[in-house]
């Protein structure tokens, strides 16, 4: 679809920033899909100059398990970070405890990190087994 081609070229822009520190990037009921999701981490793991990131995932059912392990790998690469906020909703109950328990690892994983906000809005409502 066409909002797939606008937010690769979009990411590919920010990607492209090599000495970015801040990024704040909201998805508010954006009908954002496992696999864009997939998209906007490869583009974006360039960016390890990273020391603040804000992500709003707010309202955006098609997410699962699949992007948030997409976003928890590219959280482990971002080793400069010292500030994360991620509010990720998932009133459907897509994020189970396999994808929050790879986000947690990854969040362990930032030995800088000196601020983090985390809000995962209906997230671990069935578990995996």
């Amino acid at each position: 679809p066409k909002s797939d081609n606008a937010n690769c070229e979009m990411m590919k822009t920010i990607a492209s920033l090599s000495s970015l520190s801040h990024l704040s990037i909201s998805y508010f009921d954006s009908n954002i899909t496992d696999s864009m999701m997939k998209s906007m981490c490869m583009i974006l793991r360039p960016l390890i100059t990273l020391s603040s990131l804000r992500l709003y995932l707010n309202r955006n059912e098609d997410i699962s398990d699949e992007g948030i392990i997409a976003l928890s790998t590219l959280l482990s690469e971002l080793i400069h970070l010292t500030a994360l906020y991620l509010n990720c909703a998932s009133y459907y109950g897509k994020i189970s405890d396999v994808g929050v328990t790879h986000l947690v690892n990854s969040i362990q994983s930032l030995h800088h990190l000196s601020s983090l906000d985390l809000q995962l809005y209906g997230c671990l409502l069935y578990t995996s087994d």
